[in-house]
């Protein structure tokens, strides 16, 4: 039994009275305990919305989320309190996501008390603890978050995460507001933490290169859908749906670049439409280099391409003509 499992999930937002938007529409995912797992696809796909979900951060509306073999939208209380010191999240913004009116050590020790975590002359123990697992100093407690980068800041978030033990980690494209000089050792820390600590993890990021190197499975969004998945070498060596096999393309080629070649890939046109939209039949028809009326009309089915390996086209077996 999957640790995390999402089955059928709708989630919606209210633009006005009588409107609504479907932000989430009818998503499953699964992810295995100790599993790294990634949800990729563009800005405003829902991907953000699905998290916000999980947490009970944002209401669901029809769907099931399960964890552990307990319905997350059911709990009230102390077992909605008792959920969330099992799963945690890492945010984008490691500006927004700190309160600037607490030290370091303040806001990690509010973490340890309100869980009941350790006793109150072990707190700072603990604070310094956590914050030399992230690569910080102990001293750092005593600072502020304007007295930090924003790799640092996102560092003491991943120890604000890691301060209750969790037993699974939402990371929510945690290094795209970093310079990329300091992406790369963000990503080596979740990765060796995750590693050492064994706990499950959904990686969430537009970049693929990212979440290849971050995850064994990989879940491709679409306008609040899931379009295909699979392991992720397998949807990196062989898309089976073209959304992601233009994303894959859409990755400058260095070699080729300097060779002065020009790329003979298949280039994304367009923008996303809104999630507001009404697109009939595949909802990614209008940008499709492969779309044909049947994809208009029709919405597709989910394949099975091959073992673990599933995709939301008609055309599924044909991708690599593209």
């Amino acid at each position: 039994m999957p640790l995390l499992e999402i089955n059928d999930l709708y989630v919606s937002y209210a633009l006005s009275r009588d409107r609504k938007v479907q932000a989430v529409k009818g998503v499953s995912v699964a992810v295995e305990r100790g599993e790294s797992v990634g949800l990729v696809g563009e800005s405003g796909c829902g991907k953000s919305t699905l998290a916000s979900a999980v947490m009970r951060l944002v209401p669901a509306g029809r769907g099931v989320i399960s964890y552990n073999g307990v319905n997350v939208l059911g709990l009230r209380g102390k077992g909605l309190f008792k959920f969330r010191g099992k799963m945690q999240m890492v945010f984008q913004d490691p500006y927004g996501s700190l309160n600037p009116r607490l030290s370091v050590g303040s806001a990690l020790e509010e973490c340890l008390a309100v869980h009941g975590i350790c006793s109150r002359v072990e707190r700072s123990g603990r604070v310094g603890e956590l914050l030399q697992t992230v690569g910080l100093e102990r001293s750092h407690a005593a600072r502020y978050p304007h007295e930090f980068s924003g790799g640092q800041r996102q560092r003491i978030g991943i120890a604000r995460a890691l301060a209750v033990n969790p037993e699974f980690i939402i990371a929510d494209e945690p290094v795209s507001a970093l310079d990329v000089s300091i992406q790369a050792q963000i990503l080596n820390l979740l990765k060796d933490l995750q590693e050492k600590k064994k706990f499950s993890f959904l990686f969430i990021a537009h970049d693929l290169a990212v979440v290849r190197y971050m995850c064994a499975r990989i879940y491709v969004m679409y306008l609040g859908a899931i379009m295909e998945t699979g392991a992720t070498d397998d949807v990196y060596l062989r898309p089976a749906h073209p959304y992601t096999r233009v994303l894959l393309d859409a990755v400058p080629d260095i070699d080729r670049a300097l060779a002065g070649r020009r790329s003979k890939r298949a280039a994304l046109e367009g923008e996303m439409p809104s999630l507001s939209a009404h697109i009939g039949g595949c909802p990614f028809h209008p940008r499709c280099p492969l779309a044909k009326p049947i994809c208009r009309a029709e919405v597709p089915e989910t394949k099975k391409v091959a073992a673990g390996h599933f995709s939301r086209c008609h055309f599924a077996g044909e991708i690599q003509s593209l």
